[in-house]
């Protein structure tokens, strides 16, 4: 196949857009911005029952990422300026600014609830035994032992294959599901549940697999 083309993603995200809505999946927001080498990337957030994922294509690349990427230390930001501003939470499509040092001292403080550097170990693989599978990409968000967050994503090709709904449905599934267990992990191995809101439970999984 040629090289894909800005044409190739609008059609392939226009396809993607009717398999979220297909599963019950809702888009609460656009992505729109370039790679570090400039490629022009678009795409959305999807809200899946109390989590969020991201679907995101690349002009020139010929896979689409269903993507679930969690920070803890970005997510302790967050939410003190959401409360330092007065409010309870946020809509989707609202944006809160955080500075570099806010996101700096909060992995101070994720640092400083660790025991001590056997923790940071056991929790560092704590996460990858929750995040790895076979066909999952993941990443660790990490400072030597120290773990703060991840991403784990799955790839579709829908430039080369029709891609249909139990395709979709089925590796959002697997996204969603790894991408929880290991949020809620670190949730409570951090000890942040009060911190961000509750953080997630055994409530508020990803659907299929409370």
């Amino acid at each position: 196949m040629t090289s894909v083309n800005q044409q190739d993603v609008d059609e392939a995200l226009r396809t993607i857009d009717n398999h979220v809505s297909s599963i019950g999946d809702q888009i609460i927001q656009p992505i729109s911005g370039q790679t570090d080498s400039g490629k022009q990337v678009q795409g959305r957030v999807v809200q899946h029952g109390q989590q969020k994922y991201q679907i995101l294509a690349v002009v020139g690349e010929s896979a689409v990422q269903i993507r679930y990427v969690f920070d803890a230390a970005e997510a302790i930001a967050v939410q003190r300026a959401i409360t330092d501003g007065g409010r309870s939470t946020t809509t989707p499509n609202q944006q809160v600014n955080i500075a570099p040092e806010q996101i700096a001292h909060a992995k101070d403080e994720l640092q400083d609830a660790a025991e001590d550097e056997d923790h940071l170990k056991k929790i560092r693989q704590g996460v990858i035994d929750r995040i790895s599978e076979p066909s999952i990409a993941a990443n660790l968000k990490t400072d030597e032992f120290f773990v703060y967050g991840f991403e784990v994503s799955a790839s579709l090709y829908p430039f080369h294959d029709d891609v249909d709904i139990a395709t979709f449905s089925e590796k959002v599934q697997t996204v969603v599901s790894l991408g929880w267990k290991a949020q809620s992990y670190l949730v409570t191995e951090y000890d942040l549940r009060s911190l961000l809101n509750g953080g997630p439970s055994s409530h508020d999984g990803p659907r299929g697999f409370q």
